[in-house]
């Protein structure tokens, strides 16, 4: 009895340490959220340093809400509220605050870049005595618990143009950051100020020196094909290698994208910085931009191992305003400086609501016939009623095919554009496989929705065109769809024109209520002085919006 005890006890304990060994090889989302249907937070980032107007601020946000964009990276820079050892003023952030209740934003603010009386010296470097920096994060806290939930620590601190100190003196001031903010509020999550150098050893120290027993995120940022000549695809691989580290140490932490950007600026010769260089024609365009976006997020949405994705940013910041860095700090944007919306701003609401419910990774039950493709990426988002999302694209400069057998029968399809607009999607199916024969062009990405059973309502623009009336006067037609099965209602019609182009009628969005496979003609009445551009847009609270750009 006692041996058949002894190798019961083995047993169990061999059993355990084999589902120890499993769960470390979970995705950090299927281990912290204890399912493997997620959905990551997707939201914008915008810097308002001191002397923003809160007019300013409200416009961004009201334009957010508008588009279903409720998430938002700010900075706290600690030498725009202390100007003074123990002399804050709070006006902006109370500002800000009040505004993100007002419209529904979640904040997610990081606090950074020391006023000069602390340091004696620069802003990116090392306060002199840690106890002001303590005692400021300490401040903010305690002034917006209860309205904010989240704190970030520095920004970049593995970086020189953001922290001049060494490793060590920034490890310390993050460990001190956290504190302040645990003792201030214990319920606030502690956030680590965005790594730039993404190396497992690097991301180590985090966890040896202890710093990682004060914090609730690891977060990682990335500027591929701006400031990083690594491709985007690549992202897949860096998020894996930093989720190791953090299983390894026991997979308490999340790891956040709270900075993620691509700069649609290139000079003639192709030079984008001084590290990158462009290697196809189509990119660095608006619409690649989007494209990149797309991309992006399907590789780390991939990974299932980040909960959180910022993009960087709401707008391109004014010419007239100072940047740290060069010229690609003022072609980042969602929007132009004047507002008037580039294809990512459109790309990134339509995403918020295409991936809104929660998914797991179906990639491994795939079938990919390359045909004649060389290297296609593929990815496929299941949600928990079946339906499917499948993201495919190719690098290069070559149109390539590839057939994509996905398990389950499907009752509809759409193809969507990257700012949202939707075509009905043919695809195969035999037994209880659905096989899909994509088109990849490598300016542009394959996404396309599949539906388990009658698809929700959705929005579409067919038919749009300008019709020239003389002296600059252009008639602007669309016919707006619902492709769903449901009903719309309150869908919102609007063009958003550039400053070339005045609105002569039909200024303020028509609203429609559209019935399932509901088509509805729209006209507006515009002027453009000299060639100018505006958006067609449809949009709805749950079927996102789609979008499409006339050239006038």
């Amino acid at each position: 009895m006692k041996r058949l005890a002894l190798i019961l006890v083995l047993a169990s304990v061999l059993a355990a340490s084999v589902g120890i060994a499993h769960g470390a090889m979970l995705p950090l989302n299927h281990i912290q959220q204890g399912s493997a249907y997620f959905s990551p937070v997707l939201g914008l980032c915008e810097d308002y340093p001191r002397g923003t107007f809160a007019e300013d601020i409200e416009r961004d946000f009201a334009m957010m809400a508008e588009y279903g964009i409720t998430d938002l990276r700010v900075s706290i820079a600690w030498g725009d509220f202390e100007f003074a050892k123990g002399f804050t003023e709070w006006w902006l952030m109370d500002d800000t605050v009040d505004l993100a209740e007002k419209y529904g934003i979640t904040l997610y603010p990081y606090i950074c870049y020391a006023p000069t009386w602390a340091t004696r010296a620069a802003w990116k470097s090392p306060p002199e005595d840690l106890q002001d920096w303590y005692d400021f994060v300490y401040e903010a806290v305690d002034r917006y618990k209860g309205r904010i939930h989240v704190w970030e620590l520095w920004n970049e601190g593995d970086n020189e143009d953001f922290w001049v100190g060494t490793w060590e003196e920034q490890l310390e001031l993050v460990k001190v950051g956290a504190q302040a903010v645990k003792d201030a509020d214990p319920t606030a999550k502690t956030v680590f100020g965005g790594l730039t150098k993404k190396n497992p050893p690097h991301v180590e120290t985090i966890f040896t020196s202890g710093v990682a027993d004060y914090l609730d995120v690891i977060n990682i940022h990335f500027y591929n094909e701006t400031w990083d000549s690594t491709p985007t695809e690549r992202i897949y691989e860096t998020v894996k290698g930093v989720a190791d580290v953090i299983r390894r140490y026991g997979g308490r932490q999340e790891l956040w994208v709270a900075e993620i950007g691509y700069s649609d600026y290139v000079e003639p010769d192709g030079r984008v910085s001084y590290w990158v260089r462009t290697r196809a024609p189509y990119e660095k365009t608006r619409h690649f931009q989007a494209v990149t976006f797309a991309r992006s997020y399907a590789r780390m949405a991939a990974t299932e191992d980040i909960s959180t994705i910022l993009w960087y940013e709401v707008k391109n910041l004014r010419s007239n305003s100072a940047a740290i860095g060069d010229v690609n700090n003022y072609h980042l944007g969602a929007l132009d400086e004047d507002y008037f919306p580039k294809h990512l701003w459109f790309a990134v609401a339509a995403f918020n609501k295409l991936f809104a419910e929660s998914f797991t990774v179906i990639d491994s039950q795939l079938v990919v016939d390359k045909e004649n493709a060389i290297y296609p990426y593929v990815h496929a988002f299941q949600r928990q009623n079946g339906d499917v999302i499948v993201l495919a694209w190719n690098r290069g400069t070559a149109v390539e095919s590839i057939g994509v057998t996905v398990p389950g029968s499907f009752a509809d399809a759409l193809q969507h554009t990257v700012t949202g607009n939707k075509t009905s999607f043919s695809f195969t199916a035999e037994g209880n496989d659905t096989t899909l024969a994509l088109e990849l062009r490598p300016e542009d990405i394959s996404i396309i929705e599949l539906f388990a059973s009658s698809a929700p309502a959705r929005l579409a623009l067919a038919d749009w065109n300008a019709e020239k009336l003389g002296n600059g006067a252009y008639r602007i037609n669309a016919t707006v769809v619902n492709r769903g099965s449901a009903g719309a209602d309150g869908v919102l019609v609007e063009i958003i024109p550039n400053p070339n182009v005045t609105i002569i009628s039909g200024a303020e969005p028509q609203a429609f209520d559209l019935a399932p496979g509901e088509a509805v003609s729209v006209s507006w009445e515009v002027e453009a002085a000299r060639p100018g551009q505006l958006w067609v847009v449809a949009r709805h609270r749950d079927a996102g919006p789609a979008a499409e750009l006339l050239q006038l």
